[in-house]
């Protein structure tokens, strides 16, 4: 690892303001031109601001580990370097430096994974000592990559990997042995554009470039237990996925993109019908007569529809937001209360709160609207 600081460096456009949840989602962190804010819980209506800093300039990647003091910080001026701070005491614990950028950063109770735009470092977090440096990656200016929240039986990681076609490729290994799990072709369209993992590390999700479907995979071989397809995609051109994130009973999956539709696709306890299946060799057949052309059409059109109803759609909730997120937002599922709640933070620099219908779904009601930038 380089001991440039990368103080030349100019930080990716889209993280002018930077939002993420913590691993259970029971915490957000806000980094902003002068600083950073780390907010709490307990109700809807209420942000408790458990740390704020306005020292040090401009913060674009900031994330904390669980509800604990600990978290980790790359400023702007300083992009190559790492930071691990503990905020109550108000002390820099340690840092490190790397050959380039820092693109993103994910940690558990047992690893911190340091992500650039070809290379993945991952450490061990009690003393921070290097494991494994990961150079197989896609190029990910976006630092997509996952770490599962939990480790006690399964502590996955995942990420794009390098390939020689168009398609989305993913690696999950276990980031305690550093071992392979699986090796994943997850989409066969477009570049990867969103990732997550659920709270055991059992399942991953991931969407491509187009925005057209949405899989989850098993992360111990790989298989794909479910699909959602949202929209169809001549109309997709436009979608730019920002996030996706499981709920931490894995019951949901929320959906964030550059429209102010949020989706919630159901993962168990299901009680929607499936689509009917399709079956179109019998309307081949009869128009047969009109010319090898028009069969060979049909054809295609059918084979499309027969594709898009082996998948599950259309989502079982949605959420309205009442402006555009901004350049990226990220989603959480979680309980608040004792009540289920979607919540979105916006690089616009709000933080919506909407109760969900578990049972029923439908259209999310927005409880609450908190601005989350105020002094920074």
């Amino acid at each position: 690892m380089s001991e440039n600081t990368g103080a030349d460096d100019e930080p990716p456009a889209d993280r002018q303001l930077f939002v993420a949840f913590n691993q259970d989602a029971s915490g957000l962190t806000v980094g902003a031109g002068s600083g950073h804010r780390v907010y709490g819980w307990r109700s809807p209506d209420r942000l408790d601001l458990v740390d704020v800093n306005r020292s040090r300039g401009r913060v674009f990647i900031i994330e904390r580990l669980f509800c604990s003091s600990l978290v980790a910080i790359v400023y702007e001026s300083s992009p190559r370097l790492l930071r691990l701070y503990h905020f109550v005491k108000n002390v820099e614990i340690s840092r490190h430096s790397y050959r380039n950028s820092i693109v993103g950063v994910r940690l558990n109770r047992q690893r911190l994974v340091v992500c650039l735009a070809d290379t993945l470092y991952v450490h061990n977090i009690h003393d921070m000592n290097l494991l494994t440096t990961i150079r197989d990656t896609a190029l990910n200016p976006r630092g997509l990559c996952v770490l599962s929240a939990h480790t006690d039986t399964n502590c996955a990681l995942a990420y794009p990997a390098a390939s020689d076609g168009p398609q989305s490729v993913v690696m999950i290994i276990d980031a305690q042995t550093l071992c392979q799990k699986a090796l994943i072709t997850a989409h066969e369209d477009s570049p990867l554009a969103a990732i997550a993992i659920d709270f055991l590390g059992d399942n991953i999700a991931t969407a491509s470039e187009s925005g057209y479907e949405i899989r989850v995979f098993k992360t111990s071989d790989g298989q794909c237990v479910r699909a959602f397809r949202r929209g169809y995609p001549p109309l997709l051109s436009c979608l730019s996925i920002h996030s996706l994130a499981f709920s931490k009973d894995s019951h949901f999956l929320c959906l964030t993109s550059n429209t102010q539709t949020v989706h919630i696709f159901r993962l168990k306890d299901r009680d929607v019908d499936k689509p009917p299946d399709v079956e179109p060799q019998g309307w081949l057949q009869c128009m047969s007569s009109y010319g090898a052309q028009a069969v060979d059409q049909l054809a295609s059109y059918w084979s499309s529809m027969a594709d898009m109803m082996t998948s599950e759609w259309p989502s079982m909730a949605i959420a309205t937001l009442p402006e555009s997120c901004g350049p990226r937002s990220v989603c959480a599922v979680t309980d608040i209360q004792g009540m289920p709640r979607v919540m979105i933070a916006s690089t616009a620099g709000y933080l919506y709160v909407y109760d969900l219908n578990a049972a029923d779904g439908g259209e999310c009601s927005l409880v609450k609207q908190h601005r989350i930038i105020d002094g920074l």
